[in-house]
């Protein structure tokens, strides 16, 4: 098992079993050889390293079938600060809504470095499930109208045509995970190596079909992220379409 964990800033080798930093973006080289046994997310192999702005951890993701040996026979991906934890943390949900944004800060750091889940405990759930994902959070207003509100609603276009073109099969779950208004974020999970190389052969045609049906042009640095923001609502999407799929749900560190 390899869990990628994705950073554009440098960490220290992780101490956990199964964990491999994967550095992105700019300063990727020089962070990788300051730390030990630490991957990228480009080399001798076809990548989109260069489009990490666009695609943010999602270039890690791409690269995965290159970086993982034919031992892990499963694969996960998480963040330099987001990790999922190993159960529900007693009052967390009201730290999140009522603490002071410092006092939040510790508090989910200290999550991540002494409850993150481990091999021991992934291997474990893998073994009843077929994916582990980050516990659904409410969007007020529901998914389409939350996006909408913070993004715009033309990338939702985009990725509806992409699925009618790719994978029309996959469509009416598309259309039914828009009417909700709970979802997954963040692209992270963990999965059985053959579910995840699925997902990565589905994800990023569509991803490339929507790159080519939209324009960057006048987009703030935060809202040219779209691929990366759209890949977090496709995972959902993914799921929904294949309702045999076992689900496990962890809390994450830093939902914020």
């Amino acid at each position: 098992m390899t869990v990628l964990v994705v950073s554009h800033v440098a960490l220290d080798s992780p101490t956990a079993d199964g964990y491999r930093i994967v550095y992105v973006g700019a300063h990727a080289e020089t962070l990788a050889a300051r730390t030990p046994n630490a991957w990228l997310d480009r080399g001798n192999f076809v990548n989109i390293h260069a489009k990490n702005h666009q695609y943010c951890e999602l270039t890690a993701l791409y690269a995965a079938p290159h970086l993982l040996s034919a031992q892990d026979e499963s694969l996960g991906l998480v963040h330099y600060r987001r990790r999922f934890l190993t159960g529900r943390v007693p009052l967390l949900s009201w730290l999140n809504r009522k603490a002071h944004k410092n006092r939040l800060v510790a508090v989910h750091g200290w999550l991540g470095r002494h409850l993150q889940c481990g091999n021991t405990e992934f291997k474990s759930l893998l073994r009843s499930h077929d994916i582990v994902l980050p516990e659904a959070v409410r969007l007020p207003g529901g998914i389409r109208q939350q996006y909408a509100l913070h993004h715009s609603s033309d990338d939702l276009q985009a990725a509806r045509a992409a699925l009618a073109l790719l994978q029309p099969d996959d469509l009416p779950a598309f259309d039914r995970y828009l009417g909700q208004d709970r979802t997954r974020l963040f692209n992270m999970f963990v999965a059985q190596r053959d579910l995840a190389q699925a997902y990565i052969d589905w994800l990023f045609p569509l991803l490339s079909e929507v790159e080519r049906n939209v324009s960057l042009d006048g987009r703030t640095a935060y809202q040219a992220r779209v691929f990366g923001f759209l890949g977090e609502r496709l995972l959902n999407v993914f799921v929904a379409a294949r309702p045999h799929l076992r689900i496990a749900e962890l809390p994450v560190s830093f939902p914020i």
